[in-house]
């Protein structure tokens, strides 16, 4: 446990944002220049898009076309640790202006959709844009405002807090299975590598609620000229407040900090922090057992195989044992498969002496209790959600499993079928500890897309139509598949 909520402070070191866009002679005013053009932005936003003040839902609309617009790179993993009953809050660190908030918010209702949501955030942003949201109960149903001393400056003190307080533990108790959305370290902005000490409000409303803590690691980097985002939302295991308010931010601060630790957001930085982490272990022990895992398409073997080659490289013995060998139902979808699991420990256990290094790659977990083997070291392999269908799509013809136009209709099957199936097909992480999580940025060198049009699902590669299908029910289709969000 950290002393501190600054304690990991080292951990955003990750974050782009950092002393080489900022922190110049004259720093302030690159940070306020940005915000500046950032703000003016939103509002050409806003200005040509009607339908977001017109909208039965105008924070979700608005949320989504924050994402459209400013985001062009997002990566989530670890959705599954959300609670699925009672109540819970969803809270993340703020970086990046408003952009962060709205699109996990935005990112998450999809998650949690058909549960009741609210957002703790400061009116002076949606006044700003819209004057007569304050007083709009479209807006007040998903929103509870935070009003600050100043109107001017976001940082001041707000003046409603007692209000904001007893307005959230209300929602949380009195609903069903609610979600509330804040950021604990208040005003945006802490753009320089910096840990802000959450408020008080979030452990104030955990206790009085008894609503689990969703902790949520919002890294990323921004293309300052451009205003053009790249996030990677990381969801970290929940937890129940504690007696003390003070332990309470303390572990949202951990949860957070070790979250990012955990994070590498590039392919060849992943392969670094493995090889280096695998030869500190192998300082101690004689051989260690590696488990790779990650979504259909992630890149799972891709980074086995080069794993494998960078630790030959520096002089470790290595070997690979394939879980997909052991497969004994290959037709059914993932989560319904079974392997033979007596065939791989014992070909693990042949492979260990002769190994410093033996890498087990593949969809199920060495970490279920169907497995007795311990791992030594866990990574997953993260990979946006597009190039994972695209790839699987590619290579299901490749392999003549499936024609692409088949493909296109297991995606429809999946989307179009219960939450369990959606996951099947997605294939999300299993919940267990994770010691490296890499995202894959490598692109193929074609430009793969998929994507709803005349109501046709269509696969289209370098601007080519490779196959389409046509759907029965736009409405009811589009629907799923925006939730599964492939569109």
């Amino acid at each position: 446990m950290v002393e501190t909520v600054t304690d990991k402070i080292s951990v955003y070191n990750a974050m782009r944002v950092t002393s080489s866009l900022f922190e110049t002679s004259d720093g302030n005013d690159v940070i306020m220049d940005f915000k500046n053009r950032l703000n003016g932005k939103l509002k050409a936003v806003v200005d040509n898009n009607p339908s977001i003040n017109d909208s039965p839902s105008p924070l979700l609309t608005l949320a989504q076309s924050v994402q459209d617009n400013f985001v062009v790179d997002l990566s989530v993993t670890g959705e599954e640790y959300i609670p699925k009953t009672g109540p819970v809050i969803i809270a993340g660190n703020h970086q990046f202006s408003f952009v962060d908030v709205f699109t996990f918010v935005n990112r998450f209702i999809k998650t949690v959709e058909d549960r009741p949501w609210r957002v703790v955030a400061n009116i002076r942003m949606f006044t700003k844009l819209f004057p007569n949201w304050e007083n709009d109960e479209r807006m007040l149903r998903h929103f509870i405002p935070v009003r600050r001393s100043d109107l001017a400056d976001s940082k001041s003190r707000a003046t409603n807090g007692d209000e904001v307080v007893s307005t959230a533990v209300q929602f949380l108790l009195c609903e069903n299975d609610p979600v509330l959305f804040l950021c604990p370290e208040g005003p945006a902005g802490n753009y320089l590598n910096n840990i802000a000490r959450p408020h008080m409000g979030l452990a104030k409303i955990s206790r009085a609620s008894n609503a689990q803590i969703v902790p949520v690691t919002v890294l990323g980097s921004v293309d300052k000229d451009r205003l053009q985002f790249s996030l990677r939302v990381r969801v970290n295991p929940p937890f129940h407040p504690s007696v003390n308010d003070e332990d309470t931010l303390k572990e949202w601060s951990h949860r957070l900090a070790e979250g990012g630790e955990k994070f590498v957001d590039s392919f060849e930085a992943g392969l670094d922090r493995a090889v280096a982490n695998i030869q500190g272990l192998l300082e101690t022990k004689s051989s260690i057992l590696i488990d790779i895992e990650g979504k259909v398409g992630a890149g799972k073997t891709t980074f086995a195989c080069r794993l494998q080659e960078r630790l030959n490289m520096a002089g470790v013995s290595c070997t690979i044992v394939k879980k997909d060998k052991y497969r004994q139902n290959a037709t059914t979808t993932p989560a319904n498969r079974t392997h033979d699991v007596t065939a791989m420990e014992a070909d693990i256990e042949k492979a260990m002496p002769t190994a410093s290094v033996v890498i087990v790659e593949g969809l199920i977990p060495l970490g279920v209790a169907t497995h007795s083997k311990k791992t030594d070291y866990k990574i997953f392999v993260e990979s946006p959600q597009i190039e994972r269908i695209s790839r699987r799509i590619v290579r299901n013809e490749a392999l003549g499993k499936r024609t692409i136009v088949e493909s296109l209709q297991e995606i429809v099957d999946f989307a179009t079928k219960d939450v369990g199936d959606l996951d099947n097909y997605e294939r999300k992480r299993p919940d267990f500890d994770t010691d490296l999580i890499v995202y894959n940025d490598f692109r193929q060198p074609c430009s793969p897309n998929v994507f709803i049009q005349n109501n046709e699902l269509v696969f289209m590669v370098d601007g080519v139509i490779k196959g389409k299908i046509k759907l029965d029910d736009e409405g009811q289709i589009t629907k799923a598949l925006k939730k599964m969000n492939l569109l």
